[in-house]
């Protein structure tokens, strides 16, 4: 959480998580992870889902291979989605289930795919 102008956000940052198959993937690793929020209010004729896309870097140590359980540094945004706008665009339903859902879907562009 981060307030600015007297606003509060949701920050979400991803970090590169040990893996299975980390030895056959090109580190660091070179591709796109795609963000969505899901609408969850049934109420409205066409909720519309929250969208980001997080580029990576090969600068950045974010997306070096893991050599613990999980990168220290992660990449994200401190302000991805104000808290209002959770609750009144439909995303997170009050009472009485209070669940945000959110969907991450990473796709390599590196040599091995």
């Amino acid at each position: 959480m981060k307030t600015i102008n007297n606003e509060a956000f949701f920050g979400l940052f991803i970090h590169m998580m040990k893996g299975d198959n980390d030895d056959i993937i090109d580190w660091p690793f070179d591709g796109k992870v795609f963000i969505t929020v899901k609408n969850r209010d049934l109420n409205r004729l066409q909720p519309e889902n929250f969208h980001d896309t997080i580029v990576t870097s090969s600068d950045s140590v974010a997306f070096e291979r893991p050599v613990l359980y999980r990168n220290e540094v992660g990449i994200g945004h401190p302000d991805f989605i104000r808290v209002n706008a959770l609750y009144s665009a439909g995303f997170v339903k009050y009472p009485p289930n209070d669940i945000l859902v959110i969907k991450v879907h990473a796709i390599c562009t590196g040599g091995d795919e």
